[in-house]
């Protein structure tokens, strides 16, 4: 979290919205998990997991030669 922080890299709403739009499509038939998904913890965990793949990609293009 800290390394996100420190180099501005966060998930922005648009791209968590789009990750809610592709679970709550795909969990469309299930409407307990659909439930679980439209929560402001969810959306917030959501947030967390996409900053997380940003970080990473940012330290594997940083580390890694192309």
């Amino acid at each position: 979290r800290q390394f996100g922080k420190e180099n501005k890299i966060e998930a922005n709403s648009d791209e968590v919205k789009h990750e809610l739009e592709h679970l709550l499509e795909h969990f469309a038939n299930q409407p307990e998990v659909m439930a679980k998904i439209d929560t402001a913890d969810y959306r917030e965990h959501i947030k967390e997991n996409l900053t997380h793949q940003q970080v990473i990609k940012w330290l594997k293009d940083k580390l890694v030669e192309k």
